[in-house]
């Protein structure tokens, strides 16, 4: 970057620079790219020369350095003074408003449409519907899941399907007639460019079940279902029904879903960074406010809290997770956590001997 705005001055060209200041898409304003469907993260700091929070980098002072060799002798501004960072103790979840009995009233429709047409802009929506007898294993196809979908049998856990990898089929095992099928559907950001945008949330066509039979491939496309709109607010999650947080597993041995909630103190309101490593995949509101989004494969770990949205003392903060956290905790951190990607990762070459190999999870720096 040096190099190049050096170079540009030195020849009077005129430049911008794309990002001179970080910053958050807030809420649900993190939007994707396309093709592929690659949903943006919260933070956008961008390795900006002032990061998301408007702090002051090192790529700044080099920045700062090199324009002020064309300045004529001219003296630059002043620096304003730098909000300072605070960190917040490790506190735990106490509540959780478990998603499977916190359903609002279903809608009922014969056919599977997207979470538009059911007047829902954001958040998440349930499928519900019942099976026929299926003797054997079968594949469900889902006819496209925009854009994150988790699949449960009688309420069990079976498998996800994630548009970013192209994923529509997953096989089932055999099942009874009458076993629960429930599709739930979390709509990550919009494509906000190119001739994606048109970019529906939720099912988009149909889903089937099928199976080879002997000679013969059935195919059903499945009907007569329940829907649940699961509106991303801060209002739909205070008219949960809380309970204490006994255990982070069910009855089958599963992460529990839902809406946890905790306080946490304050001494003196300032910037922060809350840390949620331990979690899944959700959103998250402090005092009433809409940070952004989580997700544990990361990069991003951390949600930038401005302090003025901070109280002194008590502070509320609610997490829907829709797969549950592996540890119900948080803290406020001085510094973000932007780098951080916990996914599996081809490796770039076979290993002697042998066939193609994955990392089963790259390596992470310590804070």
């Amino acid at each position: 970057m040096i190099k190049g705005i050096d170079e540009m001055l030195s020849k009077g060209i005129s430049f911008s620079l794309y990002m001179t200041h970080g910053g958050t898409n807030w809420g649900h304003w993190a939007g994707a790219n396309s093709p592929a469907f690659a949903p943006d993260v919260t933070s956008y700091d961008y390795d900006a020369p002032i990061s998301e929070s408007g702090q002051t980098t090192p790529k700044y002072w080099e920045l700062r350095k090199t324009l002020a060799k064309y300045m004529n002798g001219k003296k630059q501004a002043q620096v304003p003074a730098l909000i300072k960072p605070i960190c917040i103790p490790a506190f735990e979840f106490t509540e959780v408003a478990p998603l499977f009995s916190n359903l609002p009233t279903a809608k009922q429709d014969r056919d599977i449409h997207t979470m538009e047409h059911y007047d829902q802009g954001f958040g998440s929506i349930l499928y519900r519907t019942v099976l026929p007898e299926m003797r054997s294993p079968f594949t469900l196809t889902v006819n496209d899941a925009h854009d994150y979908a988790q699949i449960f049998l009688n309420g069990k856990y079976i498998g996800k399907l994630d548009r970013r990898n192209g994923e529509k089929q997953l096989q089932l095992p055999s099942c009874a007639k009458g076993t629960q099928l429930d599709i739930l559907v979390e709509a990550m950001g919009r494509v906000n460019f190119g001739r994606a945008m048109k970019d529906y949330k939720g099912i988009t066509h149909n889903v089937e079940i099928s199976m080879d039979i002997e000679d013969h491939f059935f195919v059903c496309n499945l009907k007569n279902w329940e829907v649940y709109n699961l509106e991303d607010t801060y209002e739909f999650y205070l008219q949960m029904k809380f309970q204490p947080v006994l255990s982070l597993k069910d009855s089958l041995g599963q992460r529990v879903p839902g809406c946890y909630r905790a306080t946490f103190q304050v001494k003196k309101p300032s910037d922060t960074f809350l840390n949620f490593e331990t979690w899944g995949k959700g959103f998250v509101y402090v005092n009433g406010h809409a940070l952004g989004r989580i997700w544990k494969i990361g990069p991003q770990q951390t949600l930038y809290v401005p302090g003025c949205w901070l109280k002194k003392g008590e502070n509320e903060i609610l997490v829907f997770d829709i797969i549950g956290p592996k540890v119900a905790k948080s803290e406020g951190l001085i510094e973000p956590l932007l780098d951080q990607l916990l996914v599996n990762k081809p490796e770039a070459r076979r290993k002697e001997g042998g066939g193609t190999g994955f990392v089963g999870r790259a390596t992470c720096p310590q804070r």
